[in-house]
């Protein structure tokens, strides 16, 4: 529908169904990833996906628009049908690991067991699963920061192309290999989930460090305002800076939401059903994801139609600042919380 559509209606529908897939396997990818791997092993796994994720979504630009540049549109839809059909023979050789599904029920069994417990369990899950995620606060501040994730990411790819095009009259080509930049550090995203899985508190040190380097590089970009190698050069490292930023978030995200998920479970056995809450959460986390997508173009573009290039950048390093406070504070739990335990 989209190589062949010729009407914007057209096209907003083929996206609309392209968005309806995506979600769906993103979330049944990610339940199942977690029921596969072995919970020390979370951010190793976790960083694979990362890597992925980033570079499928930079890899798109730069390889679209070099294929392009060569062959127009037919090059371009090449690719994604190949791209498509080896994603589908890669699922039908997929075997699932299966997990008893009364695994959680066996650590509440006890003299009481199935009075008060489950009848209070009862209670909780009349309110809805969906709910329950919603209430959890280290849930809630592992969606905002992949929202942030989608916002950044969708900003950079609406933006940048347009930039560079006008600033140093790159080609299609050109504008598409800038993001090679972007895309290097998180070939590393499997020693970041290592680096996560290594430490109770490894994660929220790294996602507060991601996005503190996304902070300044941000407001620096607004320095690259004119045609040269030297603004070229600065721009590549900038971008490859942010890049290292998110591909260091990344696993931390997948992880915290992963533990909690499992907290959950083992607090609220039966709750969520025989299949879990993983499917659910990661749903949720996906959707926070697509929503940054939904905004990150309309609020860079807008911005830098409006008011400039260097305004925008410095509105992008604020939002990674703040997020960077809020993860610090809230990531793994609320560092307030914790101190209220210690002081009683």
């Amino acid at each position: 529908m989209m190589q062949c559509g010729s009407t914007i209606s057209a096209l907003v529908v083929a996206r609309i169904c392209q968005g309806l897939s995506a979600a769906i396997l993103y979330s049944a990818g990610m339940a199942f990833l977690c029921n596969a791997a072995d919970k020390d092993k979370f951010g190793r796994a976790m960083g694979f996906i990362t890597l992925a994720i980033t570079a499928g979504t930079f890899l798109g630009p730069s390889l679209g628009g070099i294929l392009y540049h060569v062959g127009r549109e037919r090059a371009v839809f090449s690719l994604a049908y190949g791209v498509l059909a080896v994603d589908v023979v890669l699922r039908y050789l997929v075997v699932e690991k299966k997990k008893p599904h009364n695994q959680s029920l066996k650590t509440n069994e006890g003299p009481n067991y199935g009075t008060m417990d489950s009848n209070s369990h009862e209670e909780t899950a009349a309110k809805g699963p969906t709910l329950l995620l919603l209430k959890s606060p280290r849930l809630l501040t592992a969606f905002f920061g992949w929202f942030v994730v989608g916002t950044i990411l969708s900003a950079i790819d609406t933006v940048l192309p347009i930039f560079v095009r006008s600033t140093f009259a790159w080609s299609s080509a050109g504008a598409g290999v800038i993001f090679i930049a972007l895309v290097t550090p998180n070939f590393g995203g499997p020693f970041y989930g290592r680096m996560v899985d290594s430490s109770k508190h490894a994660g929220r040190l790294m996602a507060i460090a991601g996005f503190t380097l996304c902070f300044p590089s941000f407001v620096l970009l607004r320095l690259v305002a004119y045609d040269g190698i030297t603004a070229q050069i600065l721009l590549c490292g900038l971008l490859f800076t942010i890049g290292f930023g998110v591909a260091i978030v990344g696993p931390s995200l997948f992880v915290e939401v992963a533990r909690s998920v499992s907290e959950l479970e083992a607090k609220l056995p039966g709750v969520f059903g025989k299949h879990g809450a993983g499917a659910k959460a990661y749903g949720l986390y996906a959707s926070s994801y697509a929503a940054g997508q939904l905004l990150g173009p309309l609020w860079a573009g807008g911005i830098t139609s409006t008011l400039g290039w260097d305004v925008m950048t410095c509105f992008m390093g604020l939002f990674c600042g703040i997020t960077a406070i809020v993860m610090g504070l809230f990531l793994g739990g609320s560092i307030f919380h914790r101190s209220s335990k210690m002081i009683g």
